[in-house]
């Protein structure tokens, strides 16, 4: 894994470590990216390029965030997690400066 990604992220307070898993996009898998919540892991397939397994991780990071705020078993749906992965991590992606404006942390006055 290139040093530049990360090797877990914090989603809601909880860390989760992020495995490279080769073959993960082979059947009966057949997913970039899947997520383990009751192990705090998130599996991807090691040979993506570099902005599908960015979306595909940010997908499950919403995936993991739903299921944490969920008080049913009743998930959104794959499509419903799709397109907001994919409008939250376009609206970030494309405005650079909006993304370092929120992680500044506030000045002391």
């Amino acid at each position: 894994m290139p040093e530049y990604r990360p090797k877990r992220l914090r989603v809601l307070g909880q860390y989760y470590s992020i495995i490279p898993v080769p073959g993960l996009s082979d059947p009966p898998e057949q997913a970039l990216a899947t997520v383990e919540c009751s192990e705090r892991r998130i599996k991807y397939e090691p040979n993506l390029d570099e902005e599908v397994l960015k979306e595909a991780l940010f997908h499950e990071i919403i995936h993991i965030g739903e299921r944490m705020l969920s008080l049913e078993e009743d998930y959104i749906t794959e499509d419903q997690v799709m397109k907001i992965a994919g409008i939250v991590f376009s609206i970030l992606r494309d405005n650079p400066t909006l993304t370092t404006w929120i992680l500044k942390e506030e000045e002391e006055e």
